[in-house]
């Protein structure tokens, strides 16, 4: 999901995991800029359930 010029706010996502954190952001308006996440096999999972890498 790209970051929409209507979002409320923006934010990062470090440390993301698989992005559990990221969805109850989106859902309130917030728009995501940035993740980054370490583990590659968290990685994975956060590509399948956001579509970024």
């Amino acid at each position: 999901m790209k970051p929409s010029k209507d979002s409320s706010f923006k934010f990062i996502d470090l440390f993301a995991g698989i992005g559990g954190v990221r969805l109850g952001f989106q859902k309130n308006d917030g728009a995501c800029v940035f993740s980054s996440e370490f583990d590659k096999h968290a990685q994975a999972t956060y590509r399948t359930n956001h579509g970024e890498f």
